[in-house]
């Protein structure tokens, strides 16, 4: 990221860092514009359909296919999925040498692991995710609180953003994720915010499309970004939530991973590895 000339990095900034962060995001998806048609091109080999483009409202158009057709893509994608997609994986507590009453606890979390696994639809998110991996290559599920629940969500692979050269050894430090909410979803989520959400520009061009604020949807972009710590003992981590014109949340990030699972299709020596080898 030295490629960039600017004061201050957002991690580094004390009043509004959502400035700091969409001006980042721009310049690296300015640079990336090769990530979006990749992700095209693998959706129009597995959906078997010929869709115009990321960058234009009518991303969602297709051009119908006029004789039968046999997609090996698809087959292979959706028989990797019937077959390992239907495996539910446990926890398993075991104990070393324990007692009864040890032996019967270790059973008991067990079985709660799997509730949790169950009721926050990890095992449902986690087969998408799956699907991901074959499709793009890269399968992603984000992990959370949310009301005092444990939240387990599917994340698409072209919403996770990373700068090429901080990933150039899969380990990137900042993390970035672009995702699309309901005006008002977003306004019930951050409550205080409703002036801001409603004059939001619609300017951050998410997933290189042009204009999505078209149709009775009114879509708004939220940027979700990490910057790790230096070090254990270092205090220099940051967490923004935030739009174009508002900081949500802006606070200290002491862990040293990002939130979200990742599952690689297969590790490739290119210059997709530098996205795609973060855990």
């Amino acid at each position: 990221m030295d490629s960039f000339t600017q004061e201050a990095f957002w991690w580094q900034k004390s009043d509004k860092p959502h400035q700091e962060v969409f001006t980042t995001l721009k310049k690296i998806k300015t640079k990336q514009n090769y990530r979006y048609i990749e992700f095209l091109n693998y959706m129009r080999l597995y959906g078997q359909t010929d869709i115009f483009g990321i960058e234009s409202p009518t991303m969602n158009a297709i051009v119908p296919q006029t004789r039968p057709q046999v997609n090996i893509i698809q087959i292979c994608c959706n028989t990797l999925l019937s077959r390992i997609g239907k495996a539910a994986p446990r926890v398993s507590f075991l104990t070393d040498d324990g007692d009864f009453s040890q032996q019967n606890q270790a059973q008991k979390l067990s079985a709660f692991s799997y509730g949790q696994f169950y009721r926050s639809g990890t095992y449902k998110q986690t087969k998408k995710s799956l699907l991901d991996a074959t499709v793009f290559g890269k399968g992603i599920v984000k992990n959370y609180i949310q009301d005092k629940e444990i939240v387990t969500e599917r994340v698409l692979p072209f919403e996770i953003i990373t700068d090429d050269k901080d990933a150039i050894y899969g380990s990137p430090r900042n993390l970035y994720h672009e995702k699309l909410v309901n005006k008002e979803v977003a306004k019930a989520m951050f409550p205080g915010f409703e002036k801001e959400i409603d004059t939001v520009e619609t300017t951050s061009n998410p997933f290189g499309m042009t204009n999505f604020m078209y149709g009775d949807t009114e879509l708004v972009s939220i940027v979700e970004s990490y910057h790790l710590p230096s070090s254990k003992t270092a205090k220099d981590g940051k967490h923004f939530i935030g739009i174009g014109n508002c900081t949500f949340i802006y606070e200290d990030y002491k862990k040293d991973y990002f939130p979200y699972s990742t599952i690689n299709y297969q590790t490739q020596i290119n210059s997709e590895c530098r996205y795609r080898d973060w855990e």
